[in-house]
């Protein structure tokens, strides 16, 4: 947020004269109350929060207040949807002291897919939409699109004063936004699961009964939700489909707010499609036909009698395998995410699990490793190509999203690899349950060096070969050498440079590691 002249500051909601100073002065405040449903009393603090902040603007004389409001689902019929209930109450507080203000009902986000609403995975590349909304169509947007509403509503204080505004992207059943999702996150399927709302209040989560409430409401009351009144206002809101869209790659691809946010949140991201079949191809000539693997490989032991294969190097190359290391939607992409400062490669990965004998990678974090290598940061991200479909039979990628914010684990030596505090780790997986990430040739999964993962070993009669990438800030250079580069100016390429390329067997100062200069681990040479 910096780069865009943002200054963030943290500040009590319980004091009202601080709140006051910093909006001294200010044109406008936008109001956005937060509902904690693991708080037993989130439903006063957000009120007391809400209403802290409006006698704040009062007292500053902000001349423009924009407050996310809600209707009042208990006053209307009965329901006590609590989230709701806040929010309608802050309405009429604000409502009573007369502040200069704009409301804005916005519906559930598209981003809620990524959290709260997030689809149920099934397994074997099914996931279920659980909303209890039968056929009646469901109302959503994305908060990249509330965000420019409001940016248009202070520009226009006039035309918006004193009005409320009910605004929506896109209006779809359940049954349609799984074909949407299917269609565009293919091979991944998705299907809605029928259920009421009964039936969704008992799924035991700290807001289950509150959003089961909230839909019983949504079912019964008409929100009014104006979708042609919202693009007259900002004609770009987009839909549900191209908010999807904006998860596979296109050559109009860029790491937008809500991506570098899901990658915040969770701790990586998904990229479907980032390389076509010819790319894909492109890169298994020199996996397949080169003396890469045979020459500079090794096995990786895993203390169940397999092994998985490995080749490490340092710097790129020109060869094919480089050329993608070096791309512009592989090097911006990376260095967006990890927050727009200049990265460099700090080494790559040739993975091979081949059928029936490649072994697991234990539960670890990427920088319980690297830490070890004078990295004071865990700014480094690793993007992971499958050549191969990668799924749970043949030992695909397992992750605990979110798991990065649980800070570096302790990490012991256990075969030929180091693993996670295996008991800590059980306890991280009662909040941030496993992920098995189903993958075809030529997605990306994007991750940052703090999520804790692992993969179980090959026992298919399907070899599944990756490629990985990892990139350092280069503010974060190691502060010793070992074996993997210090600081190295990366040299980009254009995306049309994979294709071109036609160099798969020179691999000219690609530097390729020596597994018994790696103090981190233990290589069987032989493999």
């Amino acid at each position: 947020m910096k780069s865009c002249n943002v200054e963030v500051v943290q500040n009590s909601l319980k004091d009202v004269n601080a709140i006051k100073d910093l909006l001294s002065g200010t044109d406008g405040c936008f109001i956005v109350t937060k509902s904690d449903f693991t708080n037993p009393q989130f439903v006063e603090d957000e009120i007391e929060q809400g209403q802290n902040i409006a006698d704040a603007c009062a007292a500053a004389k902000v001349p423009h207040v924009v407050f996310n409001t809600q209707l009042h689902p208990f006053k209307i019929t009965g329901i006590s949807a609590r989230h709701l209930v806040a929010k309608a109450e802050i309405e009429g507080y604000i409502r009573q002291i007369g502040l200069p203000v704009t409301f804005i009902l916005v519906p559930c986000l598209y981003e809620d897919y990524l959290n709260i609403l997030k689809p149920f995975d099934m397994g074997r590349g099914l996931h279920e939409i659980v909303i209890p909304m039968g056929v009646t169509p469901f109302n959503m947007m994305s908060v990249e699109d509330v965000g420019d509403i409001v940016g248009i509503i202070f520009s226009n204080k006039t035309a918006f004063l004193e009005k409320t505004l009910s605004v929506c992207g896109d209006k779809l059943t359940v049954r349609e936004m799984a074909a949407y999702l299917s269609r565009h996150l293919a091979p991944i399927q998705f299907k809605e699961k029928q259920l009421t709302a009964y039936q969704y209040a008992q799924l035991g989560q700290p807001w289950s009964q509150d959003y089961a409430n909230m839909f019983d409401f949504i079912l019964r009351v008409d929100q009014r939700y104006n979708l042609q009144e919202t693009r007259k206002i900002c004609p770009k809101t987009q839909t549900f489909e191209e908010w999807v869209k904006k998860y596979t790659y296109t050559d109009s691809f860029k790491v937008t707010d809500n991506i570098k946010q899901a990658f915040d949140d969770n701790g990586y991201v998904m990229i479907r499609k980032m390389f076509d079949e010819e790319e894909i191809c492109q890169m298994k000539k020199v996996l397949e036909d080169s003396d890469m693997a045979q020459k500079y490989g090794y096995g990786l032991p895993d203390g169940q009698g397999k092994q998985a294969g490995l080749v490490i190097w340092s710097h790129p190359g020109d060869d094919v395998t480089g050329i993608v290391s070096r791309s512009e939607k592989v090097v911006d992409t990376c260095q967006e995410l990890l927050g727009g400062g200049e990265i460099y490669h700090y080494h790559a990965k040739f993975v091979r699990k081949d059928a029936y004998t490649g072994g697991s990678f234990l539960w670890h974090q990427d920088y319980g490793y690297w830490y070890k290598n004078g990295n004071l940061f865990p700014d480094l991200v690793t993007i992971f190509i499958p050549v191969d479909i990668s799924d749970q039979t043949n030992g695909c990628l397992q992750i605990l999203p979110g798991s990065h914010k649980c800070g570096r684990i302790d990490h012991f030596p256990v075969a030929g690899q180091n693993q996670c505090d295996i008991e800590r780790v059980k306890q991280i997986i009662e909040r941030h349950p496993i992920k098995h990430v189903e993958m075809d040739p030529g997605d990306a999964l994007i991750f940052h060096s703090n999520v804790i993962h692992t993969s179980a070993p090959n026992n298919s009669p399907n070899r599944r070969w990756a490629l990985l990438y990892s990139y350092n800030l280069r503010s974060n250079d190691p502060v010793f050498k070992h074996h993997h580069p210090n600081y190295t100016p990366l040299e980009k390429v254009p995306n049309s440079a994979i294709k071109e390329c036609r160099n798969y067997i020179d691999f000219t100062g690609k530097d390729f590691l020596d597994p018994s200069v790696d103090k981190t681990v233990k290589a069987d040479k032989g493999q």
